[in-house]
């Protein structure tokens, strides 16, 4: 006996072996005979045909009430009317048909099998009114199908067609899903040869992968992929589990993982079924327009448009396409098997939701989790507390209780809640802290703006003052200042929502920040392209003391560096190893610097910075913008400004005699002289342009309101030059410069064109 946990709520035991009927069981004639019957039915498609049929059919059965067959009959073909006409009148004589055999026959699986597939089309009175009731009371139409098919698997473990639906139903089932018993009749089933059937083996697989056995899994997707006449699902299958098993890295150096190579084989097909597939993938993190591209494309066309799309997701996170690919498998496993909404139907409240994704199948947690993966902290907060809130100001008929300084309202906090939760991602460009409610049904979370907005007691607030920003200021805070942080908050929060439900994330993530600083400036030619210097220092104290070893050792360093388009295309990307010696100085604030380079066309782009030294040890810049001049172009252009403190700063030789000087920083001592130095491209020869340098000092909005206004340092020249590019140096003496910020502006105008630079500039006291 097998008793299956979905079974046990429904109340019905599933004997797999042994022979349970109390009535004779189905003879093979009589089957046989159904099956034709069924097949004569699915090729016709004249409904009158149909309707005379079942009137002669119904003449016999009112002489002849006892025959279970003429019963089956009756409703198979009540089945394929409604069909064909979509009357909703013939399910529900269907399923009394049905009904009337499982009395007549109860040993019989056909009538249980029939009675599942009519009960099947029934309305689901959990997405209705009161749909909580139904489904509680296990009357709701999965519940009443998966008993039917349950009763079919009793009176046959090995009769195919009850197997595949009883699973099928375990599949679609939101709540209480029959799934153990149902893998444990798949398995029976399948160590014949009867059950190496491609459908039921995909169905096996995929009920593996949802109780959290994906070796079995993939075992299972090999198979159907086997046995299959067309191995696309099967292999769209394989692609979603092997991420989670340890079959994700690739088999010899230089090839794809298999799970890559399967994902994209079966791209190719223009099988609906598998492309509904791919597209509920892209779903939950492609934009509306994106998901029009994808419906527009065929055979190939589809699997290279894929490999574009993952390549753009990954990018900007200095991942790979097939990492990004694998880590997205990863998070829609999670979230199908935890963030599932209920089966009751979703509402949205309109000028209430901040955020509608109209997913059937996950709440806002899991959309979040599917985009940005796991949050670097999750805050589940208890659901007994009352809900608190910023009331007015206590009166005499209406005391209030002060508790952390936050005065809470006694008589509100009754409202219904299911949970709140908050999660909040770390990320190089900036926190994302998120809110989650569920308030109109249990696992229906939903995305809400501010922490005020929580049903969440302030005790509960206090004990996680640390993990939120702003959030001890807002408990702390005064009546009148209260507001204005929550308002704050709430603005900070619609912010944070349009971002996590627009983007998504994979960042690196380090327990140890590796301190540091560093630039990208666009300077000199390579392969007809613009050289892109990467300048970046590092703490070198840091350094020895999280690797462990000697100040004069070498120690390695992975520097990752991409250039996007607006796309989020990548142009060009680094990814190598740099050998740095930490200098010999005591000094805990010394920072060792080194510098990368590599060409990139020409456009505006957004670039990634990632330095890491160990997977403990590591930082990941923000998303930084750059404009890459052309080198080759008839127009004007500029390269960026180099500047340094010669014999000081690193060196880059654009030529055997010339050295140009690179600082990771741009803070520079008074008394010292600054290198210039930039290159032009596009000139025309023996044309005058005007070059103007100047270091303009940036003060304060009280100091331009009182001062004498703005102080400049401004170089003028008027110079003609022979070919279409030149390189330009000057210096810069610091000595008399006041200490303070300043913007060092470069403008270049000739042959009717001006173009600009500016770059900032720190001049301080204290000798470098």
């Amino acid at each position: 006996m097998i008793t299956g946990r979905g079974l046990a709520a429904f109340g019905v035991s599933l004997a797999l072996a042994g022979n349970a009927a109390v009535a004779p069981a189905q003879t093979p004639p009589q089957r046989a005979a159904l099956q034709v019957f069924r097949d004569s039915l699915q090729l016709t498609y004249d409904t009158t045909t149909l309707h005379d049929r079942e009137a002669r059919m119904i003449v016999v059965a009112r002489a002849d009430r006892d025959d279970a067959l003429l019963h089956l009959r009756l409703g198979f073909l009540a089945l394929r009317i409604d069909d064909l006409s979509g009357n909703q009148h013939r399910v529900d004589d269907a399923e009394s048909e049905f009904q009337w055999a499982t009395e007549l026959q109860p040993g019989w699986p056909y009538p249980w099998f029939g009675l599942g597939l009519a009960l099947a089309r029934a309305p689901n009175r959990a997405s209705g009114f009161a749909g909580g009731l139904w489904t509680m009371f296990k009357v709701d139409r999965d519940s009443r199908a998966a008993q039917a098919f349950a009763h079919t698997i009793r009176a046959d473990p090995s009769f195919v067609d009850g197997v595949q639906a009883f699973v099928e139903t375990a599949l679609e089932a939101r709540l209480d899903a029959p799934v153990d018993a149902a893998l444990s009749a798949l398995r029976l089933l399948q160590r014949s040869p009867l059950g190496w059937d491609p459908t039921l083996l995909l169905d096996r697989g995929r009920l593996e992968r949802m109780v959290g056995n994906p070796d079995s899994a993939r075992l299972a997707f090999q198979r159907a992929r086997m046995v299959s006449p067309d191995p696309a699902m099967a292999d769209l299958e394989l692609a979603r589990t092997l991420p989670l098993t340890a079959d994700t890295l690739p088999t010899e150096p230089g090839q794809a993982p298999p799970f890559a190579l399967a994902y994209y084989a079966a791209a190719a097909s223009d099988d609906p079924e598998v492309v509904a597939g791919y597209r509920r993938d892209l779903q939950p993190i492609a934009s509306d327009t994106a998901l029009r591209q994808f419906d527009g494309l065929h055979g190939a066309d589809r699997a290279t448009w894929l490999r574009t799309f993952w390549t753009a997701r990954a990018a900007s996170d200095l991942r790979t396409a097939d990492a990004r690919l694998a880590e997205h498998f990863r998070r829609r496993d999670y979230a199908e098997r935890h963030f599932r909404l209920p089966p009751f139907h979703r509402v949205y409240r309109w000028g209430i939701e901040v955020y509608q994704s109209h997913d059937p199948e996950l709440d806002d947690r899991g959309i979040v989790w599917i985009r940005h993966g796991v949050p670097t902290t999750r805050i589940v907060w208890p659901v007994s507390q009352p809900r608190q809130f910023a009331p007015p100001p206590p009166s005499i008929f209406r005391p209030a209780v002060r508790v952390a300084s936050l005065i809470i309202d006694p008589t509100v906090g009754d409202e219904p809640s299911f949970g709140n939760e908050t999660w909040r991602y770390r990320q190089p460009d900036g926190d994302l802290v998120l809110h989650f409610a569920a308030d109109e049904q249990p696992d229906d979370y939903r995305l809400i703006e501010g922490v005020m907005q929580l049903n969440v007691g302030v005790d509960a607030l206090a004990e996680h003052e640390r993990d939120l920003p702003g959030l001890a200021e807002l408990l702390n805070s005064g009546p009148v200042t209260r507001g204005i942080l929550a308002e704050r908050d709430r603005v900070a929060g619609k912010r944070n929502i349009s971002l996590a439900t627009t983007t998504t994330s994979w960042p690196r993530r380090y327990p140890v920040t590796l301190g540091g600083r560093a630039e990208w400036l666009a300077a000199g030619r390579r392969d007809s392209m613009a050289l892109v210097h990467i300048v970046y220092a590092i703490d070198a104290a840091m350094l020895r003391r999280v690797a462990g070893v000697r100040s004069s050792d070498a120690i390695p360093v992975t520097l990752r560096a991409v250039f996007v388009d607006r796309s989020g295309r990548p142009v060009a990307s680094l990814d190598t190893v740099e050998v740095l010696h930490t200098p010999p100085a005591p000094a805990p604030s010394s920072l060792v610097a080194s510098r990368a380079e590599l060409p990139v066309p020409p456009g505006a782009y957004r670039m990634r910075l990632n330095i890491e030294a160990s997977r403990q040890v590591g930082v990941v810049f923000p998303l930084d913008s750059l404009d890459v001049p052309a080198v080759r172009d008839t127009s004007l252009g500029v390269s960026s400004v180099l500047l340094g403190i010669p014999g000081r700063v690193l060196p880059w030789i654009d030529a055997p005699g010339d050295t140009a000087w690179l600082s990771p920083d741009n803070v520079y001592p008074r008394g010292e002289t600054m290198s210039v130095f930039f290159q032009l491209y596009g000139l025309r020869p023996r044309t005058p342009y005007t070059v103007r340098l100047g270091l303009l000092r940036q003060r304060s909005f009280l100091s331009r309101l009182f001062g004498s206004g703005t102080e400049s340092v401004v170089l003028r020249e008027e110079l003609q030059f022979p070919g279409s590019t030149a390189d330009i140096r000057r210096a810069i003496a610091l000595q008399g410069v006041p200490a303070g910020r300043y913007q060092l502006e470069l403008t270049v105008e000739g042959n009717g064109t001006r173009v600009e630079r500016r770059r900032g500039v720190v001049v301080e006291n204290s000798p470098k």
